[in-house]
């Protein structure tokens, strides 16, 4: 991903593949850390393994729906998992939308806005270029094979493995390890989504509704 700032203030972000720009991005407002820290997911990962895959699709979804880490990951990196407080692949419906087309919605029963019996409904729509979080989300379904399991994990060796907040945490410092990138936490991508969707006209009002 490229970055610039011109002199008029636009701030101009490029997302590029091995070979070509994948899309570019144009907005007014400070940018550049929220934004940056939000793409990890679109390094559209052509050689990765299957947990960094994992991770950046996390990462996608993470930054459009303004979602914490914690409400996207799990308690423990392989074995049982608690139903009721974790995002599973039933927790996934999608419908279609005449202007919005095919839209995915996901049912957050660890979100912290959350409350027993009344889970918070995350819905996004198909978004066209590589950072699209519906294309991030059919991703983990396709990878989990129909299996009833955690959204968010990988299969090696015919285990499932989970992620955790922590495993994420620490391959996002390892990606972004450069003085400027300092402070990387569990609520980055949901600062780093608030923001863009704030710099390309979403009133702050509109923004508070969806984090």
């Amino acid at each position: 991903m490229v970055c610039e700032t011109i002199p008029s203030g636009l701030l101009v972000v490029q997302v590029h593949s091995a070979r070509n720009v994948l899309e570019t991005y144009t907005c007014r407002g400070n940018l550049w850390r929220s934004e940056s820290m939000a793409v990890v997911g679109a390094n559209v990962i052509e050689e990765a393994t299957n947990k960094e895959q994992a991770i950046g699709d996390l990462c996608l979804v993470a930054f459009w729906a303004l979602a914490r880490l914690a409400e996207l990951t799990y308690a423990s990196e392989c074995g049982p998992i608690q139903f009721d407080q974790s995002l599973l692949t039933l927790d996934v419906s999608f419908t279609k939308d005449p202007p919005l087309g095919r839209v995915a919605t996901l049912t957050l029963q660890a979100a912290k806005t959350a409350s027993p019996g009344n889970p918070k409904l995350q819905i996004l729509s198909k978004q066209h270029h590589a950072l699209c979080p519906v294309a991030a989300i059919s991703r983990r379904l396709q990878e989990t094979g129909g299996m009833q399991t955690s959204l968010f994990g990988y299969t090696d060796s015919g285990t499932r493995n989970h992620l955790t907040r922590w495993a994420v945490l620490a391959k996002l410092r390892e990606v972004f390890s450069g003085e400027e990138y300092r402070g990387i936490s569990g609520q980055s991508f949901k600062v780093g989504g608030a923001s863009f969707r704030h710099a390309l006209g979403m009133n702050k009002e509109d923004v508070c509704r969806l984090g």
